[in-house]
């Protein structure tokens, strides 16, 4: 009985101190792996998308009560990036692309207003002179014919 314990407690520790961190996992991917490293290193992606023509892998784990969200980004099967969360650059975000499209949207409705104000007057400057060319401006002078 006193083995079998012996042998359950060394097994339970050679157990646990083999298990490694995901975190340190996470650190032997490099790019130029492929997918299938990357899967025997890290295991299965908690979430994978495609964006901008690459395929990126998700990975959320836990070390005690800290989140580390990495990602893989695969490019013809290779990895070309690993490491934190991607974001695009705060100029390129959503909120800052719709900010200059809508920006820019004023601004063309703005100038089309303006032109539209333009070539009314534009127009009506134009009916005028041709009303006023139809006039007679002057009386020509006849002498009587006898």
């Amino acid at each position: 009985m006193l083995q079998r314990l012996a042998v359950l407690f060394i097994s339970l520790i050679a157990l646990t101190s083999c298990q490694t961190s995901m975190l340190r996992s996470f650190e032997k991917i490099h790019p130029g792996m492929d997918k299938h490293q990357v899967l025997e290193a890290v295991g299965n992606p908690n979430s994978a998308t495609r964006m901008h023509g690459k395929d990126r892998w998700i990975y959320r784990f836990y070390e005690g009560n800290i989140r580390f969200d990495k990602e893989v980004h695969f490019l013809d099967g290779m990895a070309v990036y690993s490491g934190d969360a991607w974001a695009p650059e705060p100029e390129k975000s959503a909120v800052a692309v719709d900010k200059k499209n809508e920006e820019l949207n004023e601004k063309t409705q703005t100038e089309s207003v303006e032109r539209a104000k333009k070539n009314s007057e534009d127009y009506e400057n134009f009916q005028n002179e041709a009303r006023n060319a139809d006039k007679v401006r002057y009386m020509p002078s006849f002498k009587n014919v006898e």
